[in-house]
């Protein structure tokens, strides 16, 4: 049984998004990859359900972390159309924090059990109580599920019927949005085809709404808890502002690059105020088509009441008798679909005390991995995130990176160093596009001269000299390519992150930069901009001329009325000729 404000909710659901996935870029989504070092992932159950491709995500590296109200660009591609008029197409960006949280070491499922789970090899982004919660309550039974048969509980979806476990994650919720009972992630931004309801989006979003549970948590709703004894009790909004929302970005059928503003979609996200915290960042993609009513159909719609049926064969003919039939590859469960990326962890610190609130921090990062584009593919290729970052006089910038060592290492995958491994740097160029980099004395972006060496080499160690190098590997210069003590290729730096620091912007200007390990012209190209503009504009500068040159003027009139005892305004044109 139903409740009724639980089936006038449900009437409201998107249903659960067909035929595409969705990867995340900044920060490096992982689609549940952890430390295999093959082209595919190893285990797609083992943290989250990502519905994408095996090929696709981001090895693991070593944690980043960013400050506390600094904005970090978050960048995704997604294969499918949204945006237009060929689907329903809604785009979900949430955070999650917990200190139980693990990237774990082995590609093995967590266990579904209370004290094996807290072996740190296994990886989780939610906690075992929440599952437990999730797998003990029935089903929402006012969802549509069109010609499925899901088992009776939260994992039973017309996604996932036979509610195969994935990590710690609820499958109701992960299809569901938003969703009707509490849940540990909080939303950042809604990108919809229909910015009509982001009104709805805004205000049934957890950040601000009470949700509910039974103490029982078999019972999904008020009405059924109580007449089996339990208590219909209320689950804490999450007291942070509502979701933004905004028109989805327009992307074009079958493509995972740019969207039609020739840029990869992106959102940029000011870190929350939760400092100490071990985070991960989530990115949903549900997509339909527009077969059925969006926002109306439910339960009702079911069985032999479906607008879409499994693989049907409808009859196409014009007499509208015969046998003369099409057949169409549809899978209900599959029609109307929701998939995801995930980051790895990462911690949010408090900014510096000498830093205050109201002075922007920007990250500046690195996404894409080992290979050129067919070989990362569907993950991208090096750059620099923002690709051109525009800041201000007396505004900070956090340089920091990661990589992994654990890209596929058959030895055919494109790049620069030793097989396997992400490495970048960051040396300033004239231009875009140069390739050879300023001489050092020149280079004037970074003014210390330390940190300019460090961005260059990133803090590498027991570095050899070509001829030494070619001396070690018996003149074999292929060893000498993968050789750690190579810090000319940059393989001298033990693991894929670095961490540069925050820098003021001091000097005003456009400046230019390029990865020299990843720069080969015919692929990667990894070059950025960083432009840092004067605090006050110049026509502000005027205006402040102008005002001091009225201030004086004025003293001065100020004086001599005081020394002659002449009047401050004088509209006599023969007294003021008299002067």
């Amino acid at each position: 049984m139903i409740s009724r404000s639980l089936t006038a909710l449900v009437l409201l659901l998107a249903v659960s998004a067909v035929w595409a996935d969705v990867y995340m870029h900044n920060p490096r989504g992982s689609n549940d990859r952890l430390n295999e070092q093959n082209a595919n992932r190893q285990n797609a159950n083992r943290v989250y359900d990502s519905q994408d491709n095996a090929k696709g995500g981001y090895a693991w590296g070593p944690s980043m972390h960013y400050y506390t109200g600094s904005e970090l660009e978050v960048q995704w591609t997604n294969q499918h159309e949204c945006g237009a008029s060929k689907s329903n197409c809604e785009v979900i960006l949430q955070y999650a924090c917990a200190d139980s949280f693990r990237d774990g070491t082995t590609t093995t499922r967590v266990p579904d059990n209370a004290e094996e789970s807290q072996d740190p090899q296994y990886g989780i982004q939610e906690t075992y109580a929440y599952y437990q919660d999730c797998k003990n309550r029935e089903r929402n039974k006012g969802l549509f599920i069109a010609d499925k048969n899901p088992i009776n509980s939260a994992r039973g979806t017309r996604q996932n019927p036979g509610g195969t476990r994935h990590g710690f994650e609820c499958p109701e919720e992960r299809d569901y949005y938003p969703y009707w009972h509490g849940t540990v992630w909080k939303d950042i931004a809604v990108f919809t085809n229909n910015v009509t309801k982001c009104e709805y989006y805004q205000t049934e979003s957890q950040n601000v709404k009470d949700k509910s549970k039974c103490s029982d948590p078999k019972y999904n709703n008020e009405d059924s808890c109580k007449q089996n004894g339990g208590s219909w009790e209320s689950v804490d909004a999450h007291g942070i502002e509502a979701p933004d929302c905004k028109e989805n970005f327009v992307n074009t059928d079958n493509h995972l690059g740019f969207n039609s503003e020739g840029k990869m979609n992106n959102y940029l996200w000011q870190l929350p105020a939760e400092a100490g915290a071990k985070c991960v960042l989530r990115i949903r993609y549900n997509i339909s088509t527009t077969d059925f009513e969006q926002f109306a159909t439910d339960a009702a719609n079911n069985n032999k009441a479906s607008p879409v049926l499994t693989d049907p064969m409808p009859g196409y003919q014009k007499d509208g008798a015969g046998t003369r039939n099409l057949s169409l590859a549809l899978n209900t469960n599959q029609y109307g679909r929701t998939f995801q990326d995930r980051s790895f962890l990462f911690e949010i610190r408090e900014r510096p005390s000498e830093i205050p609130a109201d002075t922007k921090i920007f990250n500046y990062n690195v996404r894409g991995k080992r290979g050129n584009i067919v070989q990362s593919y569907p993950a991208v290729e090096y750059d620099f995130v923002p690709n051109k970052l525009e800041t201000k006089e007396g505004e900070y910038v956090h340089f920091q990176w990661t990589g992994s060592n654990y890209n596929a290492n058959n030895g055919n995958n494109n790049a620069e160093g030793t097989d396997g491994t992400d490495r970048n740097n960051m040396v300033q160029v004239e231009d875009l596009g140069a390739s050879m980099p300023l001489p050092f004395g020149e280079a004037n972006f970074f003014e210390d001269a330390d940190t300019r060496e460090g961005m260059a080499h990133v803090d590498q160690k027991d570095c050899l000299s070509y001829e030494e190098l070619m001396t070690k590997n018996n003149n074999n210069q292929n060893n000498v390519e993968d050789d750690t003590q190579n810090c000319m290729k940059l393989n001298g730096a033990e693991e894929g992150y670095f961490n540069g620091g925050l820098l003021k912007m001091n000097n005003t200007g456009e400046y230019y930069f390029m990865s020299t390990r990843n720069n080969n012209f015919s692929n990667r190209g990894q070059k950025g901009t960083i432009v840092v503009n004067p605090f006050l504009p110049t026509w502000a500068w005027i205006l402040i001329g102008v005002a001091a040159g009225l201030l004086v003027m004025g003293a001065a009139g100020t004086y001599a009325y005081k020394q002659n005892k002449l009047p401050l305004f004088n509209n006599n044109a023969a007294a003021a000729g008299a002067l």
